[in-house]
């Protein structure tokens, strides 16, 4: 999200799941912040939007390397081939029996996923994960791993690399950014 200077004020992953409802996804430590700037927005241009904040309700695994395919491959019927399930796409899958929204997507710059599923179903979900990894060396790894992966891959973080100091082009944001979209931005 930009401010009205055009400046970063928040990194977001947005995901439109039907033709006027989307998902959003923030760091966790940005949540109300985003959200915050995204009613204000919304009250104040008088637009016909809702929010639902899931944040207690939905919880989010994630699988990266490269055998990450391999392994979910495994534990999935739903094609995850490049050509069916390519980088910065989002579909609904099984994994075991656990329902996921999927999104082709890493912070750590490798290949990977998102799953973002019911928060009761994470034990289950990190399980099936898990053994199915068992014979690639699958093994589990934290924050400070991803953050220096994002960095050898020039990922950007908001509060560090991208602040509103910055415009998106000075954060180095540019292969996210479509300058000739066709589009009305407010």
């Amino acid at each position: 999200m930009l401010t009205p200077r055009g400046r970063v004020y928040a990194e977001l992953t947005i995901t439109r799941d039907e033709e006027n409802k989307y998902f959003v996804i923030t760091g966790s430590g940005s949540e109300l912040h985003d959200l915050r700037w995204m009613e204000e927005k919304a009250y104040a241009g008088k637009y016909d939007v809702q929010f639902k904040n899931v944040t207690d309700d939905v919880a989010c695994l994630s699988i990266a390397g490269p055998l990450s395919r391999d392994i979910l491959a495994k534990v999935t019927e739903s094609d995850v081939s490049h050509a069916a399930f390519k980088f910065m796409t989002c579909q609904s899958i099984k994994i075991g029996d656990v329902t996921v929204k999927a999104l082709r997507i890493s912070y750590t710059g490798e290949l990977g996923w998102e799953f973002y599923h019911d928060k009761g179903d994470t034990s289950k979900l990190y399980d099936t994960l898990m053994k199915a990894g068992e014979p690639f060396g699958i093994g589990d790894f934290g924050t400070y791993a991803i953050n220096v992966m994002r960095l050898e891959k020039g990922f950007r973080m908001w509060g560090a690399e991208m602040l509103t100091d910055n415009n998106p082009l000075e954060a180095g944001l540019q292969p996210f950014i479509k300058l000739k979209k066709v589009g009305r931005f407010n």
